[in-house]
């Protein structure tokens, strides 16, 4: 075999492990890499969230304090003109997050829909 011929081979040998390594790390993250729970806790912001609780108004959407179980999903559906904040996640308006926890945590963090601002999520197994 040619020694063009043989580097051409290595070389696109190369090129698809390449490519193959792209294409696994970009897999799609909507996937749970765990196996769920089948619990969903969903939270439905209206609108007008943002400026009820800058009205200093209490809106009963989420507790202060989370207690979700590995493989349980997280979904937030952000009906409100503002982009809300729920510990590490931020959803703009008219968005809809989904997320599965996939490990045990503690979670603490900014929350725009609790009046004091403040989250805790508790990941368990």
């Amino acid at each position: 075999m040619k020694t063009r011929t043989r580097r051409t081979i290595i070389s696109f040998g190369v090129f698809v492990t390449m490519m193959a390594l792209v294409v696994a790390s970009c897999s799609n993250s909507a996937t749970p890499s765990v196996v769920t729970t089948g619990t969903v806790l969903r939270v439905v912001v209206p609108a007008g969230t943002f400026d009820a609780v800058a009205r200093g108004e209490f809106v009963d959407l989420l507790p202060e304090i989370v207690q979700v179980k590995v493989g349980d999903e997280f979904v937030v559906v952000n009906n409100d003109t503002f982009t809300h904040v729920i510990g590490p996640f931020s959803v703009r308006p008219g968005e809809t997050l989904s997320h599965y926890w996939t490990q045990v945590a503690t979670i603490e963090g900014d929350c725009t829909i609790l009046l004091n601002d403040r989250v805790l999520i508790i990941i368990t197994s």
